[in-house]
């Protein structure tokens, strides 16, 4: 797992005090950076807590996926998706579960050290397709909705891929998420890390018409022309500020 180092206790305490000396010497670097640019308002927090400074946010563009070039019977049931890596940290298993129980399809897009143990977890509607990179987009493209269970994503690009392919998106109310879906117009939030949680979000999805055109057009607000634009007008200021 993530966290198997701490399960060793020499190996803990060195860690720990290796953090703490990496830590000052993080923080003395950091008060001689002239500019901070964050990927999101949640990360410019961070650097406000830690680093005592503020930051201005450029959200990171969205690369174009490629288009959808074919459709195949592996899509042609209704089915939720899950685009991850697959460890502790991204919570995939409440995904699994609240599937489980509702019997309905999810498909799992992602490798990592949590595999066994979700695919042990994992009922007969669970499907795991490993790590995709062609097949991604007709994933995204023949899904009934984007599920996120991530705590705290710095940014979380998967929710904007979705939405760039008209697709609606469940997530946890939580990090970057927030700043990039709409609740209520491009997907809806779950406030709870439970299954509970995210099948009454499930089912607020079922009574909603989220438009296509409006997932398509949050999108776009990610785009790498207004990416190049603000970062070519930070640096051109901080340029100024020095010169």
């Amino acid at each position: 797992t993530d966290f198997a180092w701490q399960k060793n206790l020499i190996v803990r305490v060195v860690g720990e005090i290796g953090n703490r000396w990496l830590r000052r010497v993080d923080y003395a670097a950091a008060r001689r950076v002239t500019l901070f640019i964050a990927s999101s308002h949640e990360v410019s927090a961070r650097i406000k807590k830690y680093y005592k400074r503020n930051a201005l946010v450029v959200y990171p563009p969205l690369t174009r996926l490629p288009h959808v070039t074919k459709k195949t019977e592996m899509m042609t049931d209704a089915y939720y998706l899950v685009v991850s890596r697959l460890s502790m940290r991204k919570h995939v298993e409440v995904a699994i579960q609240a599937c489980n129980l509702l019997k309905k399809r999810l498909i799992i897009a992602g490798t990592g050290p949590e595999l066994d143990d979700l695919q042990s977890i994992a009922g007969p509607t669970i499907e795991f397709v490993g790590f995709v990179e062609k097949e991604l987009p007709d994933w995204y493209a023949s899904c009934t909705a984007v599920i996120c269970t991530s705590v705290d994503e710095d940014f979380g690009i998967v929710p904007v891929e979705a939405m760039s392919y008209g697709k609606p998106v469940v997530a946890y109310f939580s990090g970057g998420f927030k700043e990039t879906v709409i609740d209520g117009k491009t997907g809806v939030f779950f406030h709870d890390l439970t299954v509970q949680s995210l099948i009454g979000a499930l089912k607020r999805l079922d009574v909603l018409k989220i438009s296509t055109r409006d997932c398509i057009k949050q999108a776009n607000k990610f785009s790498e022309d207004r990416f190049r634009k603000e970062m070519k007008a930070h640096v051109q200021g901080v340029i100024k500020i020095l010169s």
